[in-house]
């Protein structure tokens, strides 16, 4: 352990095959026979309460949290082999039993990886940030992952910036960001690397991460035991939620760059899973599972809590005894996940308490909606599949105590949420006049999960059905499942990137939304280059500066607050500033004067950075010296 820690200090140990070693070794844990069943264990885990170590100060003159991560994997395993009586047999524990059923992972990472292509096939810097640019949020979460490698610990603990100056997004939850930081560290080393390098590991690493929570989903329905059972009748149903995980109802997050919020979600549904399918709950390995997702959705989107509520009752409500049962010693270290559990949801509400309820009511932001035709579809099937399940008895749907049972109450996680999600929406379109930015994504949130819970009833009731009539064999059972399951890729649009090489307008969200970033793309190149050349060439002692491109292809306030962000410069100062080049939205003919006098007049502090020709032209068009000194070109 120790020699991996030292090499992997000194960067002599890194790269993307090291992160591909770390994932097999994560699989190779014994959590449980079952493959799907490791995946939820180690991604509920890995996700949800490994980022809570970036909590604690930069260690990062000792190790880091990737190399910390390998070494305990490494040493564990071996440690397990080498001091067993049986080394054959604890060898042959480290691989999990395979099933036709584990195959649609694959099909779930293929699908996840080919609908996110452009992200992970970035190779210089300036491809990386062209393709970033497409998304206001980028710079945020960019910001956030990029403070994590640059500080060694989350915002809150980075300490401050200077006297009377806070840090931005120190109110945000960044547990997401931390587990990308933590595969960067593996990636790229544990210091940061260049500004290229990093802009390629996030752009990859945070695309890797909305394919994992695909991924982590899949598994999580791989685990129900019909669907395990009878992977071929199940197919077009799995097939169907990873869709809607990749092109479809997901694409509404990617687009937008709610990866962050996508891993919320797909813990949420590790969670009802967990509560729902364990064997025993109260087995440490599952306990801590299931309290990691909880820490996981609090660090990633904290207002998912409300649906991870119902999710957990699922487990307690009825109370099923057997599922409990367990040791007084197996009960003790429950007691200690509970315990780190409180501290992760304290750490969560100390960093939130700083965001008041009437930002979070009356928050603006970007979200396509989707037409919600499916997601309607797929709220109707799921209803009627769970009251089916229960004979039409709502005294069975809430006291059975049968496995269908409990699958059937799954469906309460999403309509608890609809019973938040429409009052709080009449409040605010009578309020603002519209259904406000969180209001939006919570909605996103039920709409992933309706055919998660759709796939689990659906498929409950055919195998309710096929086991009650033993003797029914459908013939051409493969090419019947196989069809259906195509057809399933196409049920929220042609699943192509763009339909206007065959000469017809993109329609779907997904086919919209990638034929906008690929023109965005190519249009924002010049601006990305020279965004890139003026955050490479930023030098501290010029303090405090704001970036004006020379480019009207872009917005003048996403590049300059992109410039913050690649500089870790990113302060309640500097941010609140970029409010005065709004004249730029005019022109530049005119306003750029105007905009420029406008920021250094604002904040004293605050310098200007741009291109020699425009300060030139500044110069030229009689800027004061006191105030043009205070300008400074990158070139």
């Amino acid at each position: 352990m120790s020699a991996l820690l030292w090499f992997g200090h000194q960067g002599v140990l890194r790269g993307w095959g090291l992160l591909a070693l770390t994932a097999l070794l994560v699989l190779a844990v014994p959590t449980s026979r079952q493959l799907s069943w490791r995946i939820v264990i180690a991604g509920a885990t890995l996700f949800g309460a490994f980022p809570l170590l970036w909590w604690i100060p930069d260690p990062r003159d000792l190790f880091s949290w990737g190399f910390v991560l390998l070494a305990m994997l490494g040493s564990g395993l071996t440690l397990r082999v080498i001091g067993s009586a049986n080394r054959g047999r604890a060898l042959k524990s480290l691989l999990p039993s395979f099933s036709k059923a584990d195959y649609y992972l694959l099909i779930a990472a293929l699908i996840g990886a080919t609908a996110l292509a452009p992200y992970f096939f970035v190779f210089t810097g300036q491809e990386a940030l062209s393709v970033l640019l497409t998304s206001w949020d980028n710079s945020s979460h960019f910001n956030m992952y990029n403070m994590l490698r640059a500080h060694g610990t989350v915002i809150p603990m980075a300490g401050v910036p200077e006297e009377g100056r806070v840090w931005s997004f120190v109110e945000y939850p960044q547990g997401f960001h931390a587990v990308v930081a933590t595969l960067s560290e593996l990636v790229v080393g544990p210091q940061p690397g260049s500004l290229s390098q990093e802009l390629i590991a996030y752009s990859r690493l945070s695309s890797l991460m909305a394919v994992a929570s695909a991924v982590l989903v899949t598994a999580g329905l791989i685990c129900v035991p019909w669907i395990r059972r009878r992977p071929l009748v199940s197919a077009p149903f799995l097939v169907l939620v990873a869709t809607a995980w990749s092109f479809g109802t997901a694409s509404h997050a990617t687009f937008f760059a709610f990866q962050n919020f996508l891993l919320g979600v797909a813990l949420l549904a590790a969670l009802m899973v967990i509560s729902a399918f364990a064997d025993s709950l109260a087995k440490p390995i599952i306990f801590a599972a299931a309290a990691s997702t909880v820490i996981g959705i609090a660090q990633t989107w904290s207002l998912l809590l409300i649906l991870a509520l119902p999710a957990a009752l699922l487990a307690i409500v009825p109370w099923i005894g057997r599922r409990w049962h367990t040791t007084s010693g197996n009960w003790a270290i429950n007691l200690a996940t509970v315990v780190l559990a409180m501290t992760g949801l304290f750490l969560a509400a100390k960093q939130i308490s700083r965001i008041g309820t009437e930002d979070v009511v009356a928050a603006l932001g970007k979200i396509e909606s989707s037409t919600h035709g499916v997601e309607i579809a797929t709220l109707l099937v799921g209803v009627t599949s769970s009251l089916l399940l229960a004979h039409g008895s709502f005294r069975q749907f809430f006291t059975g105590r049968g496995t269908r049972h409990i699958s059937a109450r799954l469906i309460l996680v999403p309509l608890v949420g609809l019973v938040v999600v429409i009052p709080l929406g009449v409040y605010q379109v009578a309020t603002f006049g519209k259904v406000t930015y969180y209001s939006l994504k919570l909605a996103l949130a039920l709409e992933l999960l309706l055919p998660v819970v759709a796939c689990v009833t659906v498929t409950a009731l055919i195998d309710r059905w096929l086991s009650t009539h033993p003797y029914v064999h459908p013939r051409h059972l493969v090419i019947m499942s196989v069809l259906t399951a195509v057809a399933s890729t196409q049920v929220f649009g042609l699943t192509v990137p763009d339909t206007k090489p065959l000469g017809m307008e993109p329609v779907a969200p997904y086919q919209r939304g990638m034929s906008a970033i690929t023109t965005e793309t190519s249009t924002n190149g010049p601006s990305a280059d020279e965004l890139f050349q003026a955050a490479q060439s930023y030098n501290p002692h010029h303090g405090d500066l704001v970036f004006v491109t020379s480019h009207d292809q872009v917005d003048p306030l996403l590049t300059a607050t992109w410039f913050l962000s690649l500089t870790g410069t990113h302060k309640d100062n500097t941010n609140s500033v970029l409010a005065e080049l709004r004249p730029l939205y005019s022109g530049y003919t005119g306003n750029l004067k105007l905009a420029v006098q406008n920021v250094l007049e604002e904040d004293r502090d605050v310098s200007i950075v741009l291109d020699k020709e425009l300060r030139n032209f500044l110069e030229s068009s009689g800027l004061s010296e006191n105030l043009l000194s205070r300008v400074v070109s990158y070139n």
